[in-house]
């Protein structure tokens, strides 16, 4: 249910409605006070995602925010917002939330950056070969 994984503090409780995934996308966007807030209520909408959709619920057993993870060792947000262990084999998944207006197209450059920030992790063997990105915009 997504109020219950939005609550906590300086969040707003998105109020569940019949409809689309955009429905609740636009309630998130007009209840947010900043993009700085926008951008961490997604972040949090991502990882509320990722714990209870079938599909990924059942592929990870623990998904944290970046800031939230144990593994971060005090690093700052690099572009990796949400990070989940594979139920499996342990190995961990650098996803990245971004919420875009519906009509801003992903380019080549915001892959890249986020590529790169993964990308350095992993030669420190904090990351696996495994990366999403989730967005609210069209890929181009």
């Amino acid at each position: 249910m997504v109020s219950d994984t939005l609550v906590g503090p300086g969040s707003v409780e998105l109020t569940p409605e019949p409809g689309s995934l955009r429905d609740v996308l636009a309630q998130l966007a007009e209840s947010s006070t900043s993009t700085a807030d926008k951008g961490s209520k997604f972040e949090r909408l991502v990882a509320a995602y990722l714990r209870t959709d079938p599909v990924f619920a059942e592929q990870f057993d623990q998904v944290w925010l970046w800031g939230e993870w144990p593994g971060r060792a005090g690093k700052h947000d690099t572009g990796i917002d949400v990070v989940a262990r594979s139920r499996v084999t342990g190995a961990l998944t650098a996803v990245q939330a971004k919420f875009f207006a519906p009509t801003t197209t992903i380019s080549k450059s915001h892959v890249d950056t986020f590529m790169s920030a993964s990308g350095k992790s992993r030669r420190t063997a904090v990351w696996p070969a495994s990366v999403l990105s989730m967005t609210h915009a069209r890929i181009a």
